[in-house]
């Protein structure tokens, strides 16, 4: 797909591209790489949606980038309504028995750049018990590819090493495949060391044991991998089903629960509405893979 005047490679056929665009910087929403992946969504998502999105809590504090993001989000998907959140409230809303109206609940939210530390007492976002911190999964990865890289002669993709950890492929060279148990350990060390920085913050934040909060839930891309390692904050913490889907789900919920069941219908039954025609211009200039 072409986005201002760039052409861009997105998804799985980007995976392992020398130039593939990894770099998290603080200003991502504004790069060329961000609306190329809206544009993609078009193909699952109809016109004249109503859209929630997510941002991360660091970031969310600063209306501009909301603003942007609300802007860039409405005009690539042609959406009717778009609404920004906080990371890790859509987990809060993707099961309904986790809700109460007295109870106080926190969510970790371990995704690949950042950590949310959320507080909600029902429908309340406890701003001055949440925190956005840039300590994600991604560097997990990144290591071991550059590790690997060394190893092998080659370059490793981080998604390489990602897929590799869920146990979805081999990271091969010369026609064989690397060891898993290697990659593994490897991986197990460095989740360790992060979860021990997630943890020393959640202490300094909510205390040794977070005994204000009845339910402390953890969700995001990240949160299996370090779960086994963030449980030990104390008893009675959960690991969310489908944790890396739980802010979609929760933010379809948000949706349904703001605009009604119209909005609810038209994500749950997309229409044959395609991305709106895109500058297919002749330019052959190299794409950037995303």
């Amino acid at each position: 797909m072409v986005v201002e005047r760039v052409r861009c490679i997105v998804g799985d056929r980007a995976i392992g591209k020398s130039d593939r665009f990894t770099n998290l910087h603080n200003v991502w929403w504004t790069g060329t790489a961000y609306k190329a992946i809206i544009a993609h969504a078009t193909q699952w998502i109809p016109l004249q949606s109503t859209v929630v999105t997510g941002l991360p809590l660091h970031t969310f504090f600063a209306p501009e980038a909301r603003a942007i993001v609300h802007d860039i989000v409405k005009s690539g998907m042609k959406a009717k309504t778009v609404l920004v959140s906080p990371q890790g409230i859509g987990a809060y809303y993707s099961d309904p028995t986790i809700q109460h109206p007295t109870n106080k609940v926190a969510i970790v939210d371990v995704g690949t750049w950042t950590t949310e530390l959320i507080g909600m007492a029902g429908n309340d976002f406890l701003a001055h018990v949440s925190a956005g911190l840039v300590l994600g999964v991604s560097d997990i990865f990144a290591t071991v590819a550059q590790e690997l890289k060394e190893k092998l002669g080659r370059t490793v993709d981080p998604y390489e090493v990602e897929r590799a950890a869920r146990g979805e492929g081999d990271i091969r060279a010369q026609g064989r495949a690397y060891p898993h148990t290697a990659i593994d350990e490897r991986i197990a060390q460095l989740a360790k060391e992060r979860a021990s920085q997630i943890l020393t913050k959640m202490t300094d934040l909510w205390g040794p044991h977070g005994a204000d909060f009845e339910t402390i839930l953890f969700c995001g891309g990240g949160a299996q991998l370090l779960f086994p390692y963030l449980k030990t904050y104390r008893e009675g913490v959960v690991l969310l089903k489908d944790a890396q889907f739980a802010n979609a789900r929760g933010f379809l919920q948000i949706a349904d629960n703001l605009y009604g069941t119209e909005a609810r219908d038209a994500t749950a039954h997309p229409t044959s509405n395609q991305a709106p025609t895109m500058d297919q211009s002749s330019d052959d200039s190299r794409p950037i893979a995303v």
